[in-house]
Parts: C-alpha cells; structure tokens; sequence
C-alpha cells in the first residue's frame, strides 16, 4: 500500500490504483483480445510497484486521489442530507 501511494505521491498522472485481482490479471490481454484494444505499455515505478493502464474503473480494492474521486467518481452525486 504504501508504494501505491508513492507512486500517486511522485506521479501526478496516477490518480487510481486498483488492487490486483482475477478480473485486472492479463488486463491487457483480455482488452485486446476481448475488445481489440491496445493498451500503453505497463511501466514500472517507486521499486518495483508495476501499474497497468485500466480502462474501466473497478470498484475492488483500491486508492485513489481525494480530488479525482470527487471529479470523476461523486461529480454528480447528491451531495446534500436528503438528496439520496
């Protein structure tokens, strides 16, 4: 965990890092195989930690940014007691 926020600490790019997991385990295969999709190249960063691109985003286990979730994530979600 704390190499994932390293990385989202020296990257500013890194906005979301989902754990691995049955369905993120040859991601990039599955989506040019699946979808005919080519992903950028999975890189290394901060010792080792390995980041693949996802295309979707994964409610399992993760980190993310406080400010992308609220962009990306809560952008439209009622935000008031009793809006739900």
């Amino acid at each position: 965990l704390s190499a994932a926020i390293a990385a989202m600490d020296t990257d500013p790019e890194v906005k979301y890092i989902g754990m691995q997991s049955l369905t993120t385990l040859d991601y990039a295969k599955r989506m040019r195989v699946r979808y005919g999709l080519e992903l950028p190249p999975s890189r290394e960063v901060n010792g080792g930690l390995t980041l693949t691109p996802q295309l979707f985003w994964y409610d399992k286990p993760h980190v993310s940014r406080a400010a992308h979730y609220r962009e990306v994530v809560l952008r439209d979600a009622p935000n008031r007691v009793g809006e739900c």
